[in-house]
């Protein structure tokens, strides 16, 4: 996992209120944006940095809560995107679809 502390601009005092990597950052979030929605999440919330100190932020899918992380520094070998998000479908939008994976719950037929 990156860390600021890691960053050659944090070293060098050039930042500490995250605005070096902003334009990396929005990149990332928008890239990561497109990347969910063929999973079904339609609206995220706004990224917040996941810890402090870290590289890392993070934000949730509205309509399940499944999250979806961009970090500005990885690590050697370590994705820049990452997340529940990426990997499964939005079981809230599967419900307003009437699909209901591993449930008892009866899908909704249509005429």
């Amino acid at each position: 996992m990156g860390l600021c502390k890691e960053c050659v601009a944090f070293h060098l005092g050039a930042c500490r209120d995250l605005s070096y990597c902003l334009q990396e950052r929005k990149a990332l979030m928008e890239e990561a944006y497109q990347r969910i929605q063929t999973h079904g999440h339609a609206k995220l919330s706004p990224f917040t940095r996941w810890r402090e100190g870290y590289s890392i932020f993070e934000a949730h899918c509205l309509a399940c809560g499944m999250a979806v992380r961009i970090d500005v520094n990885p690590g050697v070998g370590e994705p820049d995107i990452f997340g529940e998000a990426l990997l499964m479908d939005c079981p809230g939008i599967s419900a307003a679809r009437g699909i209901f994976p591993d449930s008892d719950t009866p899908s909704v037929e249509t005429a």
